[in-house]
């Protein structure tokens, strides 16, 4: 099951991808904000499609989504279920009041789960230290991605310095960073360009920004990316400045494609880039110090090629193969474990 709402045409684009692989796919449409009567209305139409389909095991993800699927799956009473949450909501919200909130609702969630999946360490330890779940049902299953393809070449432009990034538009990805950031490096690098590929509610203004700051010319906003290798390897450089991550995705396809990275110091990021070793690391919303970084990583080319290979060896270790053999383990033990579910 997809939820329609946050990204249409990646969910059109990846139903299509799956119905043409045999897989059923049943689009549901879910509120991305906490609405009563739209979020009724989701559990009930999640609901019907887990009828339709008869799952043995429902596996939900992020926060929303896994909440109303797993009260969903309960109701119709599938007997296993799994969440993998992406990021735990309450660790990044500053507001007391709707952290603990946050909180609440995941231990509540947690009383209809067999077992979580966090993608990254530091989820594992906050999801234990919140008390989502026992921690002998919490497990570390962290993100892979399939590795590009074999033809891919780097190919920036040789007229233009280019750091790119790939975000939705939004203040969890620190983009206002990177643009002021930029533009300190603009100041010093004339020949050099901003690409920034997404789309998302903050697009207009980033662009206000950009123009305030006297570098709109040299930062391009792409859009939405069909192939995001040829993006990647289109860049010297990616750049993640990122405010609080689970275990990109982005983050590890920049790595796979070979580009070198310079991200913000911040849990799940810090656990696949290694400062100077596979990557470059910074003070989250510091653009003084991202700013630097980019004026370093201009300045030592040989330094760029060797964090871009170690990056790409890294996540070539452990592939989508790995990956999946890794969830079916967990699938088959908890078939073995929890009462009520016989094969």
């Amino acid at each position: 099951m997809l939820s329609v709402k946050r990204d249409p045409e990646t969910v059109e684009k990846d139903s299509k991808n799956l119905r043409d692989e045999g897989f059923e796919v049943f689009n549901v449409e879910l509120e991305r904000e906490v609405c009563p009567m739209a979020d009724i209305r989701g559990v009930l139409n999640v609901m019907k499609a887990v009828r339709a389909f008869k799952p043995r095991i429902v596996h939900t993800h992020a926060s929303k989504g896994g909440i109303l699927g797993r009260l969903a799956a309960k109701l119709c009473g599938v007997p296993l279920c799994f969440h993998t949450p992406h990021l735990w909501a309450f660790s990044w919200e500053k507001r007391w009041l709707r952290s603990n909130l946050y909180r609440l609702a995941e231990k509540f969630a947690g009383t209809m789960t067999n077992e979580v999946l966090a993608v990254s360490d530091t989820q594992y330890e906050q999801a234990a230290r919140a008390h989502i779940l026992p921690v002998s049902r919490i497990h570390v299953l962290k993100n892979t991605v399939e590795p590009p393809p074999s033809q891919l070449r780097r190919s920036p432009p040789t007229d233009k310095w280019t750091v790119g990034t790939a975000a939705r538009l939004m203040h969890q990805k620190g983009l206002d960073t990177l643009i002021r950031a930029f533009a300190e490096f603009h100041v010093k690098v004339h020949d050099s360009r901003l690409l920034i590929a997404g789309e998302g509610p903050l697009e207009e203004d980033l662009k206000a920004m950009a123009a305030r700051l006297g570098v709109s010319g040299s930062v391009e906003f792409v859009g939405h990316v069909d192939d995001i290798y040829e993006f990647f390897v289109s860049l010297h450089l990616f750049a993640m400045p990122s405010r609080w991550e689970g275990y990109p995705y982005t983050l590890l396809e920049a790595m796979s494609a070979g580009v070198p990275v310079v991200a913000s110091d911040i849990p799940g990021i810090s656990e696949a880039l290694f400062h100077e070793f596979n990557g470059l690391l910074f003070a989250p919303d510091d653009e003084r110090a991202l700013a630097k970084a980019l004026t370093r990583a201009h300045g030592e080319p040989r330094l760029l090629s060797s964090l871009a290979a170690n990056a790409r060896d890294m996540v070539a270790c452990d592939g989508p193969e790995e990956f999946c053999r890794k969830l079916e383990y967990r699938y088959i033990r908890a078939t073995e474990q929890f009462a009520g579910f016989h094969g």
